[in-house]
């Protein structure tokens, strides 16, 4: 494992530098992701950002991303976005914070900001499904299926407020919050009506889950704005760009 991550920094500092031989950096994240392959060892997140570069140095450039192929920058972007809500509520779900704290509904809303909105809908569908599969957090019945529904509602709903409708951020995410607690009761509802869940009727369920995440709602008002503003700002300044757009 020594040999491995001495592999790693040297990827990243000859990544970063933006010198060397394109070719032999090339090589050397093939590497890394051979090994991926072959370890268990390796974090998921870790996994996430090593795909990234070599999402990048395949397309033959050096930066953060090449925003100019927004199908890289979706692909590559969503699958961060996609690890981290997986990894990030392992860490909640450890002492039993889950639920109040909604660990995993940050980096769905977070991808809402930064990519469009099937893709943002694909992250909030796609990370209770990997992590219900890899962690067993959320139970896969019945937790995981109205959790689908309402993180793809997040993501899109963010999306479509902040970058088709251009709404700022506050405003894209409260009627995001709200658009994914409506589409959460009305799964819910299907799931009492057709599959026996056994839920609270789906007004109740709203109002419980509201108040019960009310210290995870209140983490979302404050962090999210300020990781957006923080990430478009280094974004721009990294691409030597005035605005986000591919």
């Amino acid at each position: 494992m020594l040999k491995f991550y001495q592999m790693v920094m040297k990827a990243i500092e000859l990544y970063i530098s933006k010198v060397g031989n394109i070719r032999l950096v090339k090589t050397i994240m093939k590497n890394l992701i051979n090994t991926l392959d072959k370890t268990m060892k390796v974090k998921l997140y870790e996994t996430a950002l090593f795909m990234v570069f070599y999402f990048s140095l395949n397309n033959n450039q050096i930066g953060v991303l090449n925003l100019r192929n927004d199908n890289l920058y979706q692909i590559a972007l969503a699958g961060v976005f996609t690890a981290f809500g997986i990894v990030l509520p392992m860490m909640f779900h450890v002492l039993g914070l889950g639920s109040t704290f909604l660990p995993m509904h940050i980096p769905v809303l977070l991808s809402g900001f930064f990519l469009d909105a099937p893709a943002a809908a694909a992250v909030g569908a796609l990370t209770p499904i990997l992590s219900s599969v890899f962690t067993g957090m959320p139970p896969a019945f019945p937790v995981m299926p109205y959790m689908v529904f309402e993180l793809a509602a997040y993501g899109y709903a963010t999306s479509f407020m902040y970058k088709k409708l251009h709404k700022n951020v506050y405003i894209s995410l409260v009627c995001s919050m709200i658009f994914g607690r409506i589409v959460s009761g009305a799964a819910v509802w299907m799931l009492t009506a057709f599959f026996g869940a056994k839920f609270q009727g789906p007004l109740a369920f709203i109002i419980a889950g509201i108040a019960k995440g009310l210290p995870g709602i209140a983490i979302q008002l404050i962090f999210i704005p300020a990781v957006v503003l923080l990430l478009q700002k280094y974004q721009m300044r990294a691409t030597g760009r005035d605005t986000l757009e591919p």
